[in-house]
């Protein structure tokens, strides 16, 4: 009998559910509005430009854990829970923390759906005795994790992620404009410009924000304009995965180097970040066919080890 095990992945960007019976992954935003909690992802946006209200985007980890009820509802929603079958579980991917007390704060925040088991599920697991690094870049977090012999070797999770580019494009053009733009449109332009430039083109973009006198104004730019705040983080990340790589020394750092690198995550595609850390450790970089949502479908195929 098929077994109704739903896998959840808590973004600070998306929010996402793998249904085991499709096969296939619902998602929302990780926003909602100011005024009405309640009010998230694609609706909260639709409103965010229509009042005096302001979007709140995305969820810091702190806000997911205190409230992403609003989100698992709107993921329920779009998948219902297969009853005729068995009363189904739910797996939370967990990146970091699997201790006691993460996973009793997960299993009140399920209980409304009606759950037969709630549990944490390991996002990083080996398969293979081979040495490999694999780095899963998000929007909270880049997080660095070599394999060998079927065992984690070494892993670090950094802040500089998704986020921090959001926020360098959102002071870049608070500075040469004097206008405020929410994370959400930052995220937008993030996005367009990385696919503009690798198409090899810089094309006119344009945003609205609020200026020095409360009201909305909308200015215009070329994509290339921004990308001198984004490409310094970016080569920030190359070097800490040099770095990370590096901290067991030569002969290890030789092992885990042998097979191509795994870039995954919704910046994986982001323009030159493969290149860079190409450039960095000195080995071939693999993006896989959507890899903002590699992670999720892999450890939803797999029969997870459940903490």
């Amino acid at each position: 009998m098929f077994e109704s095990s739903y896998l959840i992945d808590p973004g600070s960007h998306m929010t996402r559910m793998y249904d085991p019976k499709t096969r296939s992954i619902v998602s929302v935003r990780a926003c909602r509005l100011a005024k009405d909690s309640q009010t998230v992802g694609d609706k909260a946006l639709e409103q965010f430009w229509t009042g005096d209200d302001r979007l709140i985007y995305p969820f810091n980890q702190e806000k997911i854990k205190a409230d992403p009820v609003p989100l698992l509802k709107e993921l329920f929603n779009q998948a219902p829970m297969d009853r005729y079958l068995l009363v189904p579980k739910a797996g939370i991917l967990s990146y970091g923390d699997q201790s006691e007390e993460r996973l009793k704060e997960w299993q009140l925040l399920m209980r409304p759906f009606h759950l037969s088991k709630v549990s944490l599920v390991p996002a990083f697991e080996p398969t293979s005795e081979t040495p490999s690094f694999q780095i899963h870049a998000g929007a909270s977090q880049i997080h660095f994790v070599s394999f060998a012999d079927r065992q984690i070797l070494d892993y670090q999770a950094i802040p500089l992620a998704g986020l921090k580019i959001d926020e360098a494009i959102c002071k870049a053009i608070t500075k040469v404009f004097q206008i405020l733009i929410s994370m959400e449109d930052a995220c937008a332009l993030k996005e367009t410009i990385s696919n503009a430039l690798k198409e090899g083109r810089n094309p006119v973009l344009t945003v609205t924000g609020l200026n020095q006198h409360n009201e909305y104004e909308q200015v215009r730019f070329r994509a290339a304009d921004l990308w001198s705040c984004v490409q310094p983080l970016l080569k920030q990340i190359a070097l800490a995965a040099s770095t990370f790589v590096c901290r067991k020394g030569p002969e290890v750092m030789e092992q885990v180097l042998s097979q191509p690198i795994l870039l995954t995550g919704g910046l994986a595609n982001c323009y030159e970040l493969p290149l860079l850390l190409e450039q960095a450790l000195h080995d071939n970089v693999q993006v896989p066919d959507h890899p903002e949502t590699w992670l999720l479908e892999k450890r939803g195929k797999q029969k997870p080890v459940h903490r």
